[in-house]
């Protein structure tokens, strides 16, 4: 089950490359993806 992050931030968090940087980093700690998403995306 994906869980979800919905951000306000949107000069960070909700940028492409945070997106892939988070998710890679939960992938090498041994984590599951998440989505990052604007309130706009929902």
């Amino acid at each position: 089950m994906k869980k979800d992050v919905v951000s306000w931030n949107f000069k960070y968090l909700v940028k492409v490359k945070t997106r892939k940087t988070v998710n890679l980093v939960n992938i090498l700690e041994g984590y599951k993806e998440i989505e990052i998403i604007s309130p706009q995306e929902l």
